[in-house]
């Protein structure tokens, strides 16, 4: 069984909480192997990757223990360099600069008329950019308050810990636009050249992209439609909004940078590294949304040329799709067994993989009482400790979304959102809910700055959420303090 191999390679380290909704088709692809870590880092903490998909669900699971080692080391090396993360920027805009060129080139056109090599090679090339950027940005995705604390002390900072609790949770609301945000009002732009809804559609498309689905062109035009149709009605009220977002953008930079001038140096500092990895960690979700439509653009061409249905693309993996057609028709029986019996995918530290065909509840029910082991002392537990992600105090009853697809739809407006993470295809859930509860945790999370941006109360890092709380469960979220209580089991 993967998962005993998976978790002999990771002995010793911390795991992180479950990610949901992942898919084989490309991350297990290789983007952990030492290739791409050891590019940018100094930190030999090992990597191992574990991907187990069933017919309407999939689940990775990493060490936590590589984000925080890297973390730890970034932030030591920016405190007595500080150009540090101008220099990382710089190689991160690169990467994406590319991306964005292999986006714009990989068109529906270019992949239907040019030779089936030469668009699977620029495919595996943008893939190859998103995992060096992503990498290269690995650092950001977890820091916590803790973690600042006890770095600070390690570096010789003046900064107490009360100082940092006193400057924490403004420092840690994002100022700049939410990724969500920045896709509407590039909308609005496109909109603003004469552009109509058909045009959107191609451009656009990674806005809706994720690993467990990526949507055809109608589905993009109707997903557009549905979220910006009122723009679409309305191009003058559409400008005029993004006036004053502009407007309100200049303003909260203003008011950034005068209260930032106000505090110690050091505080500066700390501040200033805060805002750089929300902002960072945030922008690279649209470079991968990118690289999940061209791959899957490449590998609709390849099934259609070998007569395959494309509901088999997410269950095979992307090396597979470049064997050609004749491996592919070799591969249906492969496909069928994974959709209807699951699979696993092993990656190693190293990049060498291992996959298992079938299995999936075995994998999945052992990786879920040795990850259950590690982070709680039992499931009676009444109060749920994490970290502060949005501030707020509210009550609701608990929907429990792991996979979005089938708990996502049941969810209703007022509803308490407790998930292992959140991702981009989220929002439209997170707009419906009283509060967010995760699993995962760090400053950084999608799900602490949208919370933040919506001003919704949200508490994250509780690590053990999904496996506690039950739907329709009674809970009070106490964002102010972390703590997520249950009132009221549901009967």
């Amino acid at each position: 069984m993967l998962a005993e191999a998976f978790l002999r390679e990771a002995d010793g380290l911390e795991l992180s909480p479950p990610l949901h909704n992942s898919r084989i088709f490309v991350q297990a692809n290789g983007w952990n192997t030492d290739a791409y870590f050891h590019a940018f880092y100094e930190d030999r903490t090992p990597f191992p990757l574990l991907l187990l998909c069933g017919a309407s669900e999939g689940i990775m699971y990493i060490p936590i223990s590589k984000a925080k080692a890297v973390a730890s080391e970034v932030f030591q090396k920016y405190w007595t360099k500080p150009s540090l993360l101008e220099e990382k920027e710089k190689q991160f805009h690169l990467f994406s600069e590319e991306m964005g060129k292999e986006y714009d080139t990989l068109t529906y056109a270019f992949v239907a008329t040019r030779p089936f090599p030469e668009a699977y090679e620029r495919a595996c090339r943008a893939m190859d950019h998103t995992w060096k950027l992503n990498t290269l940005a690995f650092f950001s995705i977890y820091f916590d308050q803790e973690m600042a604390v006890s770095l600070l002390e390690s570096v010789g900072s003046s900064l107490t810990e009360s100082d940092v609790a006193i400057l924490w949770n403004r420092a840690t609301t994002p100022v700049a636009d939410s990724f969500d945000k920045r896709r509407e009002k590039t909308f609005i732009r496109l909109l603003r050249q004469g552009c109509t809804l058909d045009h959107f559609v191609e451009p656009c498309q990674y806005f809706e992209a994720a690993y467990h689905h990526i949507p055809s062109q109608e589905e993009t035009r109707s997903l557009l439609q549905e979220k910006y149709g009122k723009w679409i009605a309305d191009p003058a009220q559409a400008v005029e909004w993004l006036k004053q977002e502009e407007i309100d953008l200049t303003e909260r930079v203003r008011s950034y940078k005068e209260w930032l001038a106000t505090l110690p140096k050091d505080g500066q500092k700390l501040v200033r590294y805060l805002q750089f990895i929300m902002d960072w960690r945030d922008r690279r979700k649209d470079d991968i949304g990118k690289m999940l439509v061209v791959t899957y653009r490449v590998a609709e061409r390849a099934f259609a040329e070998a007569g395959l249905d494309f509901k088999h693309i997410l269950y095979s993996q992307f090396e597979e799709i470049g064997r050609g057609t004749e491996v592919l028709r070799s591969l249906v029986d492969v496909f069928e067994r994974r959709e209807k019996e699951g699979c696993a995918v092993f990656v190693h530290s190293d990049g060498r993989k291992e996959g298992e065909d079938g299995n999936f509840e075995g994998n999945k029910e052992w990786m879920e009482s040795v990850f259950l082991l590690q982070q709680t002392k039992g499931e009676e537990e009444q109060t749920l400790r994490g970290q502060v992600g949005s501030p707020g105090r509210v009550q609701g009853r608990v929907r429990v979304v792991k996979n979005i697809d089938v708990e996502g739809r049941l969810f209703e407006t007022g509803e308490v959102l407790v998930t292992g993470m959140t991702r981009p295809e989220f929002v439209p859930l997170m707009k419906k809910a009283t509060a967010v509860v995760t699993d995962e945790g760090g400053i950084t999370c999608h799900a602490a700055i949208i919370s933040r941006e919506m001003k919704i109360p949200c508490v994250i890092g509780t690590k053990v959420a999904t496996r506690i709380l039950k739907d329709g469960d009674l809970v009070e979220v106490d964002a102010e303090k972390g703590i997520v209580k249950i009132l009221e089991r549901f009967k």
